[in-house]
């Protein structure tokens, strides 16, 4: 049996201004939006390229299959394949001592430009496919840390907001167990390296671009690595909506933390709507006098 959760948090924190935390409490909804509304506009929304120039690929193809023929690399191919009867002929004339590289080049050419198109092509239709479901992706975001400054600057209205305590609750298969850990990058993913195109060609076989799905949306530019971010998401379509409210489980929110610049009467009417809601958990921020750090008390 797998492991469930896949990943091993107890907890998850999800920051929110006051408005859009009173909301949330009195709709009993958490809000999955398109990557289209992000504050980043790079967020899931760029193109998928090469990490190669393709004019290298014939060359690579060909000292691949050169060392099969040569037996450089022990491998069998397809017979049925162009590859696995190209590899044979020319590995009965290297045993006959016939064998020429430029034998290879000739016979790897015509191939080649014709794999090209298609390669170039798959990834042209990728990204036509993705664009497309930019708005019917929906994500929803969390953060490992409830005292990370930048976060409550961006994403608690400069530190008058909350960040809501979310328990990980797999016996109730809340969303958040299936949360993936997002991956911070200098640059956008690519559309598979050179190698793998390598190994896909000279050995026939699939490249799986299903997985392309699971990892594009949890990729994000380097510079927002601080928010330590989890995800979920899904390609709900809602009639066109830029999002989905997603309801929340019982006992989900487990705590609020109320930031630095909280308006009191703004605390205490929040701490109200969500003392109805079964939530009785309660702290308030404060600056530590040592350092650029955050300290919670309890309410």
């Amino acid at each position: 049996m797998s492991k469930y959760p896949e990943h091993d948090e107890k907890y998850f924190y999800k920051y929110a201004e006051m408005d859009t935390a009173k909301i949330i409490l009195q709709t009993g909804n958490f809000r999955y939006s398109s990557p289209l509304t992000f504050n980043d506009p790079f967020d899931i929304q760029t193109e998928l390229l090469f990490d190669f120039d393709m004019s290298h690929l014939p060359e690579r193809v060909t000292e691949e299959l050169d060392a099969i023929v040569t037996g450089r690399r022990q491998i069998s191919l397809s017979g049925d394949s162009d590859w696995g009867k190209a590899a044979e002929l020319l590995k009965q004339k290297h045993s006959e001592g016939k064998y020429k590289r430029e034998h290879l080049s000739i016979l790897v050419k015509p191939l080649i430009e014709f794999l090209t198109s298609i390669i170039e092509d798959t990834r042209a239709q990728y990204n036509g496919h993705w664009k497309k479901m930019l708005n019917q992706i929906k994500v929803f975001c969390v953060s490992e840390h409830n005292d990370n400054i930048l976060m409550w600057s961006h994403y608690a209205k400069c530190h008058t907001g909350v960040c809501f305590k979310l328990k990980v609750l797999p016996e109730k298969d809340n969303p958040i167990c299936a949360a993936k850990k997002v991956r911070y990058f200098p640059n956008p993913p690519t559309f598979f390296g050179l190698e793998e195109w390598v190994e896909s060609i000279v050995l026939d076989q699939d490249i799986d671009i299903s997985k392309l799905n699971t990892e594009y949306p949890i990729t994000k530019a380097d510079i927002w690595d601080y928010e330590d971010e989890w995800r979920v998401w899904a390609p709900f379509d809602e009639n066109g909506k830029n999002y989905f409210d997603m309801p929340i489980i019982d006992g989900e929110i487990e705590a609020v933390y109320f930031g630095i610049k909280s308006d009191p009467t703004e605390k205490k009417n929040l701490m109200r709507i969500a003392k109805g809601q079964g939530i009785g958990e309660f702290y308030e921020a404060h600056k530590k006098p040592d350092g650029y750090r955050i300290d919670h008390t309890k309410i």
